[in-house]
Protein backbone atom coordinates (compact mmCIF):
# COMPACT_ATOMS: atom_id res chain seq x y z
CA UNK A 1 0.00 0.00 0.00
CA UNK A 2 1.42 3.41 -1.05
CA UNK A 3 2.16 5.82 1.84
CA UNK A 4 0.35 9.14 1.79
CA UNK A 5 2.31 12.42 1.80
CA UNK A 6 1.15 13.22 5.32
CA UNK A 7 2.16 9.81 6.65
CA UNK A 8 5.62 9.97 5.08
CA UNK A 9 6.05 13.47 6.45
CA UNK A 10 5.19 12.21 9.95
CA UNK A 11 7.70 9.37 9.68
CA UNK A 12 10.52 11.72 8.67
CA UNK A 13 9.65 14.11 11.47
CA UNK A 14 9.65 11.34 14.09
CA UNK A 15 13.13 10.37 12.93
CA UNK A 16 14.24 13.98 13.42
CA UNK A 17 12.86 14.14 16.92
CA UNK A 18 14.59 10.91 17.89
CA UNK A 19 18.12 12.02 17.16
CA UNK A 20 17.95 11.47 13.41
CA UNK A 21 19.41 7.98 13.46
CA UNK A 22 20.90 6.93 10.14
CA UNK A 23 18.23 6.03 7.58
CA UNK A 24 18.43 4.77 4.02
CA UNK A 25 18.31 7.16 1.11
CA UNK A 26 15.02 7.91 -0.59
CA UNK A 27 13.44 4.85 -2.17
CA UNK A 28 13.50 4.89 -5.94
CA UNK A 29 9.94 3.50 -5.95
CA UNK A 30 8.56 6.37 -3.83
CA UNK A 31 8.07 9.72 -5.56
CA UNK A 32 10.28 12.17 -3.64
CA UNK A 33 8.39 14.84 -1.73
CA UNK A 34 8.93 17.64 0.73
CA UNK A 35 8.63 17.03 4.45
CA UNK A 36 9.53 20.56 5.56
CA UNK A 37 9.99 24.09 4.21
CA UNK A 38 12.21 26.99 5.23
CA UNK A 39 10.40 30.21 6.07
CA UNK A 40 12.12 33.59 6.20
CA UNK A 41 11.66 35.32 9.53
CA UNK A 42 12.00 38.68 7.78
CA UNK A 43 9.23 37.87 5.32
CA UNK A 44 6.91 36.85 8.15
CA UNK A 45 7.59 39.92 10.30
CA UNK A 46 4.55 41.68 8.81
CA UNK A 47 2.15 38.73 9.17
CA UNK A 48 -0.72 38.72 11.65
CA UNK A 49 -1.91 35.48 13.23
CA UNK A 50 -4.55 34.94 10.53
CA UNK A 51 -1.87 35.11 7.84
CA UNK A 52 0.20 32.60 9.79
CA UNK A 53 -2.74 30.22 9.99
CA UNK A 54 -3.38 30.57 6.26
CA UNK A 55 0.27 30.10 5.30
CA UNK A 56 0.67 26.96 7.39
CA UNK A 57 -2.60 25.56 6.05
CA UNK A 58 -1.30 26.09 2.50
CA UNK A 59 2.00 24.39 3.40
CA UNK A 60 0.32 21.52 5.22
CA UNK A 61 -1.96 20.96 2.24
CA UNK A 62 1.14 19.78 0.35
CA UNK A 63 1.90 17.11 2.97
CA UNK A 64 4.54 19.25 4.66
CA UNK A 65 4.59 18.86 8.44
CA UNK A 66 7.41 21.16 9.57
CA UNK A 67 8.73 24.67 8.94
CA UNK A 68 12.26 25.96 9.47
CA UNK A 69 12.43 29.58 10.65
CA UNK A 70 15.57 31.08 9.15
CA UNK A 71 16.66 33.26 12.09
CA UNK A 72 15.64 34.61 15.48
CA UNK A 73 18.33 37.32 15.52
CA UNK A 74 19.95 39.22 12.65
CA UNK A 75 23.23 41.05 13.09
CA UNK A 76 23.34 41.93 9.38
CA UNK A 77 23.36 45.55 8.31
CA UNK A 78 20.41 44.64 6.11
CA UNK A 79 18.98 41.12 6.24
CA UNK A 80 19.07 39.89 2.65
CA UNK A 81 15.56 38.44 2.92
CA UNK A 82 14.05 41.50 4.55
CA UNK A 83 13.14 44.95 3.37
CA UNK A 84 14.67 47.83 5.25
CA UNK A 85 15.47 46.10 8.54
CA UNK A 86 18.59 47.54 10.14
CA UNK A 87 21.32 45.95 12.23
CA UNK A 88 20.78 43.93 15.43
CA UNK A 89 17.20 42.88 14.81
CA UNK A 90 15.33 40.34 16.93
CA UNK A 91 12.29 38.46 15.66
CA UNK A 92 10.96 37.83 19.14
CA UNK A 93 10.99 39.76 22.47
CA UNK A 94 14.56 38.83 23.31
CA UNK A 95 16.17 39.45 26.68
CA UNK A 96 19.61 39.60 25.04
CA UNK A 97 21.00 43.11 25.10
CA UNK A 98 21.73 45.22 22.03
CA UNK A 99 18.85 44.08 19.80
CA UNK A 100 15.74 45.94 18.77
CA UNK A 101 12.53 44.04 18.11
CA UNK A 102 11.29 43.88 14.52
CA UNK A 103 8.16 45.96 14.03
CA UNK A 104 5.15 45.96 11.73
CA UNK A 105 2.74 48.88 11.46
CA UNK A 106 4.65 50.59 14.25
CA UNK A 107 4.24 47.73 16.74
CA UNK A 108 6.79 45.12 17.86
CA UNK A 109 6.23 41.62 16.49
CA UNK A 110 6.94 38.14 17.79
CA UNK A 111 7.65 36.02 14.72
CA UNK A 112 8.85 33.06 16.77
CA UNK A 113 5.80 33.03 19.04
CA UNK A 114 3.39 33.45 16.13
CA UNK A 115 5.04 30.59 14.24
CA UNK A 116 4.85 28.29 17.23
CA UNK A 117 1.21 29.15 17.96
CA UNK A 118 0.16 28.53 14.36
CA UNK A 119 2.19 25.31 14.13
CA UNK A 120 0.82 23.93 17.39
CA UNK A 121 -2.73 24.70 16.23
CA UNK A 122 -2.09 22.94 12.91
CA UNK A 123 -0.30 19.95 14.43
CA UNK A 124 3.00 20.92 12.77
CA UNK A 125 6.49 21.48 14.17
CA UNK A 126 9.06 24.30 13.94
CA UNK A 127 12.84 24.34 13.70
CA UNK A 128 13.97 27.54 15.42
CA UNK A 129 16.53 29.56 13.51
CA UNK A 130 19.43 30.99 15.52
CA UNK A 131 21.40 34.13 14.67
CA UNK A 132 22.84 35.35 11.40
CA UNK A 133 25.47 37.94 10.45
CA UNK A 134 25.99 37.22 6.77
CA UNK A 135 28.23 40.22 5.93
CA UNK A 136 30.81 39.09 8.49
CA UNK A 137 30.36 35.38 7.75
CA UNK A 138 30.97 35.74 4.02
CA UNK A 139 33.79 38.27 4.32
CA UNK A 140 36.09 37.03 7.08
CA UNK A 141 34.07 35.22 9.71
CA UNK A 142 34.52 31.70 8.37
CA UNK A 143 38.29 32.00 8.83
CA UNK A 144 38.22 33.79 12.18
CA UNK A 145 38.31 31.25 15.00
CA UNK A 146 37.74 33.95 17.60
CA UNK A 147 34.65 35.35 15.85
CA UNK A 148 33.28 31.82 15.35
CA UNK A 149 33.74 31.08 19.05
CA UNK A 150 31.71 34.17 19.96
CA UNK A 151 29.01 33.08 17.51
CA UNK A 152 28.82 29.64 19.12
CA UNK A 153 28.53 31.24 22.54
CA UNK A 154 25.83 33.63 21.28
CA UNK A 155 23.91 30.70 19.76
CA UNK A 156 23.91 29.01 23.16
CA UNK A 157 22.61 32.12 24.93
CA UNK A 158 20.00 32.61 22.21
CA UNK A 159 18.80 29.01 22.43
CA UNK A 160 18.62 29.36 26.21
CA UNK A 161 16.52 32.53 25.90
CA UNK A 162 14.21 30.96 23.30
CA UNK A 163 13.68 27.85 25.42
CA UNK A 164 13.02 29.93 28.53
CA UNK A 165 10.30 31.86 26.69
CA UNK A 166 8.72 29.10 24.60
CA UNK A 167 9.91 25.72 25.84
CA UNK A 168 7.22 25.13 28.45
CA UNK A 169 4.29 25.84 26.14
CA UNK A 170 5.74 24.47 22.89
CA UNK A 171 8.23 21.74 23.82
CA UNK A 172 6.37 19.26 21.59
CA UNK A 173 6.21 21.76 18.72
CA UNK A 174 9.91 22.69 18.63
CA UNK A 175 11.58 20.16 16.32
CA UNK A 176 15.17 21.41 16.56
CA UNK A 177 17.58 24.26 15.91
CA UNK A 178 18.62 25.75 12.57
CA UNK A 179 22.02 27.48 12.28
CA UNK A 180 21.69 29.88 9.30
CA UNK A 181 25.40 30.20 8.42
CA UNK A 182 25.97 28.64 5.00
CA UNK A 183 29.20 26.86 4.12
CA UNK A 184 30.15 26.48 0.47
CA UNK A 185 32.81 24.76 -1.59
CA UNK A 186 34.76 27.96 -2.27
CA UNK A 187 35.05 29.46 1.20
CA UNK A 188 35.39 26.02 2.80
CA UNK A 189 38.01 24.55 0.50
CA UNK A 190 40.11 27.06 -1.45
CA UNK A 191 43.50 27.25 0.22
CA UNK A 192 44.64 30.42 1.98
CA UNK A 193 47.24 28.82 4.22
CA UNK A 194 44.57 28.05 6.82
CA UNK A 195 43.07 24.65 7.60
CA UNK A 196 39.47 25.52 6.89
CA UNK A 197 37.96 22.11 7.71
CA UNK A 198 39.56 22.13 11.17
CA UNK A 199 38.47 25.73 11.82
CA UNK A 200 34.89 24.78 11.02
CA UNK A 201 35.22 21.54 13.00
CA UNK A 202 36.05 23.61 16.09
CA UNK A 203 33.07 25.86 15.46
CA UNK A 204 30.68 22.93 15.05
CA UNK A 205 32.00 21.38 18.27
CA UNK A 206 31.54 24.65 20.17
CA UNK A 207 28.10 25.21 18.63
CA UNK A 208 26.90 21.74 19.57
CA UNK A 209 28.19 22.02 23.12
CA UNK A 210 26.49 25.40 23.61
CA UNK A 211 23.16 24.23 22.18
CA UNK A 212 23.13 20.84 23.90
CA UNK A 213 23.79 22.54 27.25
CA UNK A 214 20.35 24.16 26.96
CA UNK A 215 18.65 20.75 26.75
CA UNK A 216 20.78 19.43 29.58
CA UNK A 217 19.73 22.32 31.82
CA UNK A 218 16.10 21.63 30.92
CA UNK A 219 16.60 17.92 31.65
CA UNK A 220 15.63 16.97 28.11
CA UNK A 221 17.30 15.03 25.33
CA UNK A 222 19.24 17.33 22.97
CA UNK A 223 17.27 18.61 20.01
CA UNK A 224 18.80 18.12 16.54
CA UNK A 225 20.80 20.89 14.86
CA UNK A 226 20.40 21.63 11.13
CA UNK A 227 22.68 23.53 8.75
CA UNK A 228 22.16 24.24 5.04
CA UNK A 229 25.36 24.65 2.97
CA UNK A 230 25.49 25.19 -0.78
CA UNK A 231 27.88 24.64 -3.68
CA UNK A 232 29.22 26.44 -6.73
CA UNK A 233 28.85 23.81 -9.43
CA UNK A 234 31.38 25.56 -11.68
CA UNK A 235 34.20 24.69 -9.25
CA UNK A 236 35.64 21.22 -9.98
CA UNK A 237 36.23 20.32 -6.34
CA UNK A 238 33.38 18.05 -5.24
CA UNK A 239 35.94 15.54 -3.89
CA UNK A 240 37.51 18.27 -1.74
CA UNK A 241 34.06 19.29 -0.50
CA UNK A 242 33.40 15.68 0.46
CA UNK A 243 36.59 15.65 2.51
CA UNK A 244 35.65 18.98 4.12
CA UNK A 245 32.48 17.46 5.54
CA UNK A 246 34.23 14.31 6.72
CA UNK A 247 36.66 16.39 8.78
CA UNK A 248 34.43 19.24 9.93
CA UNK A 249 31.54 17.09 11.20
CA UNK A 250 33.50 14.33 12.92
CA UNK A 251 32.51 14.07 16.58
CA UNK A 252 30.16 17.07 16.43
CA UNK A 253 26.47 17.44 17.30
CA UNK A 254 25.40 18.58 13.83
CA UNK A 255 22.48 16.30 12.93
CA UNK A 256 21.20 17.48 9.53
CA UNK A 257 23.17 18.83 6.56
CA UNK A 258 20.44 20.13 4.24
CA UNK A 259 22.41 20.80 1.06
CA UNK A 260 20.96 23.59 -1.07
CA UNK A 261 20.09 22.18 -4.50
CA UNK A 262 19.33 24.59 -7.32
CA UNK A 263 16.07 24.23 -9.23
CA UNK A 264 17.43 26.78 -11.68
CA UNK A 265 18.76 26.68 -15.23
CA UNK A 266 20.69 29.45 -16.93
CA UNK A 267 20.16 30.62 -20.48
CA UNK A 268 22.72 28.19 -21.87
CA UNK A 269 21.36 25.79 -24.47
CA UNK A 270 23.89 23.19 -23.31
CA UNK A 271 22.45 23.15 -19.79
CA UNK A 272 19.83 20.50 -20.47
CA UNK A 273 17.74 18.66 -17.88
CA UNK A 274 20.15 15.73 -17.98
CA UNK A 275 23.19 18.01 -17.57
CA UNK A 276 21.60 19.68 -14.58
CA UNK A 277 20.61 16.34 -13.03
CA UNK A 278 24.17 15.08 -13.39
CA UNK A 279 25.50 18.14 -11.54
CA UNK A 280 23.00 17.71 -8.72
CA UNK A 281 23.87 14.03 -8.41
CA UNK A 282 27.59 14.78 -8.32
CA UNK A 283 27.36 17.33 -5.51
CA UNK A 284 24.75 15.62 -3.37
CA UNK A 285 26.66 12.35 -3.66
CA UNK A 286 29.91 14.03 -2.61
CA UNK A 287 28.41 15.82 0.38
CA UNK A 288 26.44 12.74 1.42
CA UNK A 289 29.59 10.58 1.35
CA UNK A 290 31.47 13.16 3.39
CA UNK A 291 28.68 13.39 5.96
CA UNK A 292 28.52 9.60 6.25
CA UNK A 293 32.31 9.32 6.59
CA UNK A 294 32.24 11.78 9.51
CA UNK A 295 30.43 9.00 11.37
CA UNK A 296 28.63 11.31 13.80
CA UNK A 297 25.15 10.07 12.87
CA UNK A 298 24.22 13.12 10.78
CA UNK A 299 21.85 12.86 7.84
CA UNK A 300 22.07 14.57 4.47
CA UNK A 301 18.90 16.27 3.26
CA UNK A 302 18.31 18.18 0.05
CA UNK A 303 17.12 21.79 0.33
CA UNK A 304 15.50 22.40 -3.06
CA UNK A 305 15.56 26.02 -4.22
CA UNK A 306 12.09 26.99 -5.47
CA UNK A 307 13.32 30.06 -7.31
CA UNK A 308 15.17 30.88 -10.49
CA UNK A 309 17.78 33.57 -10.86
CA UNK A 310 15.87 35.34 -13.64
CA UNK A 311 13.50 37.84 -11.97
CA UNK A 312 11.02 37.59 -14.83
CA UNK A 313 10.47 33.94 -13.91
CA UNK A 314 10.84 33.99 -10.15
CA UNK A 315 9.50 30.63 -9.07
CA UNK A 316 10.79 27.28 -10.25
CA UNK A 317 8.22 25.06 -11.91
CA UNK A 318 7.04 21.81 -10.35
CA UNK A 319 9.06 19.91 -12.94
CA UNK A 320 12.28 21.72 -12.03
CA UNK A 321 11.73 21.00 -8.33
CA UNK A 322 10.80 17.36 -8.88
CA UNK A 323 13.69 16.69 -11.24
CA UNK A 324 16.06 18.20 -8.66
CA UNK A 325 14.59 15.93 -5.98
CA UNK A 326 14.91 12.87 -8.20
CA UNK A 327 18.56 13.63 -8.95
CA UNK A 328 19.33 14.03 -5.24
CA UNK A 329 17.10 11.18 -3.99
CA UNK A 330 19.69 8.35 -4.03
CA UNK A 331 21.91 10.32 -1.64
CA UNK A 332 19.55 12.01 0.85
CA UNK A 333 17.00 10.99 3.45
CA UNK A 334 14.58 13.93 3.29
CA UNK A 335 13.65 17.03 1.30
CA UNK A 336 13.05 20.59 2.44
CA UNK A 337 12.83 23.72 0.29
CA UNK A 338 13.44 27.45 0.09
CA UNK A 339 10.87 28.49 0.01
CA UNK A 340 7.21 27.71 -0.40
CA UNK A 341 6.20 30.90 1.41
CA UNK A 342 8.30 33.07 -0.92
CA UNK A 343 7.66 31.47 -4.30
CA UNK A 344 4.72 29.04 -4.32
CA UNK A 345 2.37 30.30 -1.61
CA UNK A 346 -0.93 31.65 -2.92
CA UNK A 347 -0.89 34.16 -0.06
CA UNK A 348 2.37 35.62 -1.39
CA UNK A 349 2.09 35.39 -5.18
CA UNK A 350 -1.69 35.60 -5.47
CA UNK A 351 -2.42 32.24 -7.12
CA UNK A 352 -2.05 28.54 -6.29
CA UNK A 353 -0.95 27.24 -9.69
CA UNK A 354 2.26 25.68 -8.33
CA UNK A 355 0.44 24.05 -5.41
CA UNK A 356 -2.12 22.49 -7.76
CA UNK A 357 0.64 21.11 -9.98
CA UNK A 358 2.56 19.72 -7.01
CA UNK A 359 -0.55 18.11 -5.52
CA UNK A 360 -1.26 16.42 -8.85
CA UNK A 361 2.33 15.19 -8.84
CA UNK A 362 1.84 13.69 -5.35
CA UNK A 363 -1.40 11.96 -6.30
CA UNK A 364 -0.17 10.68 -9.66
CA UNK A 365 3.46 9.95 -8.86
CA UNK A 366 4.73 11.92 -11.87
CA UNK A 367 4.90 15.52 -13.00
CA UNK A 368 1.47 16.19 -14.55
CA UNK A 369 1.36 16.56 -18.31
CA UNK A 370 -0.90 19.08 -20.00
CA UNK A 371 -1.03 20.87 -23.34
CA UNK A 372 0.14 24.48 -23.33
CA UNK A 373 -0.88 26.96 -26.05
CA UNK A 374 1.84 28.93 -27.80
CA UNK A 375 1.99 32.74 -27.64
CA UNK A 376 -0.14 34.19 -30.41
CA UNK A 377 1.13 36.17 -33.40
CA UNK A 378 4.65 36.89 -32.10
CA UNK A 379 6.48 39.64 -33.97
CA UNK A 380 9.64 41.71 -33.65
CA UNK A 381 10.27 45.35 -34.46
CA UNK A 382 13.80 46.72 -34.62
CA UNK A 383 13.20 49.88 -32.65
CA UNK A 384 16.79 51.11 -32.92
CA UNK A 385 20.20 50.00 -34.03
CA UNK A 386 20.75 48.37 -30.66
CA UNK A 387 17.34 47.14 -29.48
CA UNK A 388 14.37 45.16 -30.73
CA UNK A 389 10.86 44.90 -29.32
CA UNK A 390 9.16 41.50 -29.35
CA UNK A 391 5.38 41.41 -28.96
CA UNK A 392 2.85 38.57 -28.73
CA UNK A 393 -0.71 37.78 -27.74
CA UNK A 394 -1.10 36.12 -24.32
CA UNK A 395 -2.79 32.72 -24.76
CA UNK A 396 -5.95 31.69 -22.97
CA UNK A 397 -5.75 30.19 -19.47
CA UNK A 398 -4.64 26.55 -19.21
CA UNK A 399 -4.95 23.77 -16.65
CA UNK A 400 -1.76 24.74 -14.77
CA UNK A 401 -1.64 28.31 -16.07
CA UNK A 402 1.21 29.88 -17.98
CA UNK A 403 3.78 31.34 -15.58
CA UNK A 404 6.35 32.72 -18.01
CA UNK A 405 7.49 32.91 -21.63
CA UNK A 406 10.90 31.96 -23.05
CA UNK A 407 12.52 33.64 -26.05
CA UNK A 408 15.15 31.72 -28.02
CA UNK A 409 17.78 32.59 -30.59
CA UNK A 410 17.43 29.95 -33.31
CA UNK A 411 20.92 30.07 -34.83
CA UNK A 412 23.27 27.10 -35.13
CA UNK A 413 23.04 26.57 -31.36
CA UNK A 414 19.60 27.36 -30.00
CA UNK A 415 19.94 29.51 -26.88
CA UNK A 416 17.41 30.94 -24.44
CA UNK A 417 18.14 34.66 -24.55
CA UNK A 418 15.34 36.12 -22.48
CA UNK A 419 12.18 35.46 -20.48
CA UNK A 420 9.03 37.38 -19.68
CA UNK A 421 6.51 37.04 -16.86
CA UNK A 422 3.12 35.42 -17.41
CA UNK A 423 1.24 38.72 -17.64
CA UNK A 424 3.61 40.35 -20.16
CA UNK A 425 2.91 40.67 -23.88
CA UNK A 426 6.15 42.33 -25.00
CA UNK A 427 9.81 42.59 -24.14
CA UNK A 428 12.80 44.61 -25.39
CA UNK A 429 16.03 42.74 -26.14
CA UNK A 430 19.42 43.61 -27.67
CA UNK A 431 19.19 43.56 -31.44
CA UNK A 432 22.43 41.66 -31.97
CA UNK A 433 20.80 38.27 -31.42
CA UNK A 434 19.74 38.31 -35.07
CA UNK A 435 16.32 37.81 -36.57
CA UNK A 436 15.87 34.03 -36.21
CA UNK A 437 13.99 34.02 -32.93
CA UNK A 438 11.19 31.96 -31.38
CA UNK A 439 9.01 32.05 -28.26
CA UNK A 440 7.15 29.49 -26.18
CA UNK A 441 4.92 29.33 -23.08
CA UNK A 442 5.75 27.49 -19.84
CA UNK A 443 3.13 26.49 -17.25
CA UNK A 444 3.49 26.04 -13.47
CA UNK A 445 3.85 22.28 -13.78
CA UNK A 446 6.75 22.73 -16.21
CA UNK A 447 4.98 21.82 -19.44
CA UNK A 448 5.99 23.86 -22.49
CA UNK A 449 4.26 24.85 -25.70
CA UNK A 450 5.66 24.38 -29.16
CA UNK A 451 8.02 27.08 -30.38
CA UNK A 452 6.47 29.90 -32.39
CA UNK A 453 8.74 31.69 -34.83
CA UNK A 454 8.89 35.43 -34.28
CA UNK A 455 8.10 37.36 -37.47
CA UNK A 456 10.29 40.35 -38.31
CA UNK A 457 8.16 43.41 -39.07
CA UNK A 458 10.88 45.87 -40.13
CA UNK A 459 14.59 46.44 -40.14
Amino acid sequence: MRMTAAFLCSVLLLLALNGLAATPAQSASTPPQFSSSLLSSGQAASWDQLRWDRELAAIQRLGIGSIVLTASLSDASVDQADSGLTAKTAYYPTTLSGYHIATANGAPVDVVGSALRAAQKAGMTVWLGLQTDNPTWFSSGQLDASWLATQAELAGRLAEDLWAQYGAAYHDTIAGWYQPYENNNYDAVVSTGLNRPLIMHSFFLQLGEAIDAVSTAAQRSPLPIMISPFYFSALPNSADYQEFWRISLSGTSIDVVALQVYADMTTSYQETDSFRAALISEWTAAVSRGVAAANNGAQTWANIELFQSNPAIGAATVKYAVEAMKAAAPYVTAFTNFSFSHHWSPWTIGYDWFSVGYLDYLSGGAVPVASVPSPGSPSMTLSSQNTAKISWRIPASTQYHIVYFEIFSMGNNRQRISTASWDSNNITIPADFGTKLAIRSVDAAGNVSSLSSIRLLNR
